[in-house]
């Protein structure tokens, strides 16, 4: 299984919302195919505990 970061989104506007990954070089994408994965949740949550804005973040299983 693979772990990848997307971006939080309030409750109530979540499902007319697109998501948006956590791309290389800490860039977002809305393509998930371009998205970091990581091989841990682990190391998907130490990568996300060390980005600027690290609270805009969470961590997702990619489910493969």
């Amino acid at each position: 299984m693979r772990w990848l970061l997307v971006e939080r989104k309030p409750d109530v506007v979540y499902a007319a919302l697109q998501d948006i990954y956590l791309a290389e070089n800490d860039t977002r994408t809305h393509d998930r195919g371009l998205a970091l994965t990581f091989a841990t949740r682990e190391a998907a949550e130490d990568h996300r505990r060390h980005l600027k804005h690290r609270y805009d973040w969470v961590v997702m299983s990619s489910g493969n």
